[in-house]
């Protein structure tokens, strides 16, 4: 196996300047945009963070701060309607600014390849540590924004659609996209609901934003 051209003690620095914690796993770097691995390159698993490769230098992802963005493309068998395979486009975004982009293809019929999984612990971890944080600013009245969706303790709103807690009627997840139903503010003989909603690649840290609609809608109906 080709070594890592990242030296191993540039991972280790990088992670201890961003207080990332202890190394959890290691894994070789997989990109299915590419025609091939890129030879010996590892993607660094810590207690609060990633390391990927970028160029010749390391690159930390610190969850504390971290935007992540996911989108799952279903690729269709020819001339059939079941799923041959699935691309999930990552991309994982620091405070500032700096962007790192991976796609994995998931083929139904083979085992998952194991940075999925990884991957996906680091969504997880990164809406864990930074829950207490937002549930914190909310309770401030502050206004989060989680890409084109803006939420407060009174208000949701996605481009020129806003309602209040108080009149949303349902909230879910429907053809991939975030989907908000409410009553209008105002009556209107023809507008009996409007819809608020946005395309889940576009919300960095979506199942973070989905715990707070559900507490928020929830005391808004209480």
């Amino acid at each position: 196996m080709k070594a890592d051209p990242i030296p191993m003690e540039q991972v280790m620095a990088a992670a201890a300047q961003d207080e990332l914690g202890a190394l959890l796993e290691s894994l070789p770097f997989n990109d299915a945009n590419s025609f091939r691995r890129k030879a010996g390159r590892r993607v660094h698993r810590f207690e609060h963070g990633l390391v990927a490769p970028s160029k010749d230098v390391p690159l930390t992802l610190p969850y504390r701060t971290l935007r992540i963005y996911r989108e799952e493309v279903h690729h269709l068998q020819q001339n059939r309607k079941t799923v041959d395979y699935i691309n999930v486009n990552w991309v994982f975004q620091r405070e500032d600014g700096e962007v790192w982009k991976t796609m994995l293809q998931r083929r139904l019929r083979d085992a998952d390849d194991p940075l999925i999984g990884m991957y996906e612990q680091a969504l997880a971890t990164t809406c864990a540590e930074q829950r207490e944080e937002v549930l914190r600013r909310l309770a401030d009245g502050a206004t989060l924004s989680f890409g084109p969706v803006d939420i407060e303790l009174t208000h949701i709103r996605s481009g020129a659609k806003s309602a209040p807690w108080s009149s949303v009627l349902s909230i879910g997840v429907e053809a991939g996209a975030l989907a908000v139903r409410a009553k209008p503010e105002v009556e209107h003989r023809w507008i009996k609901e409007i819809d608020i909603g946005a395309p889940l690649s576009r919300i960095p840290n979506f199942p973070l934003l989905w715990q707070l609609m559900q507490l928020i809608h929830r005391q808004a109906s209480t």
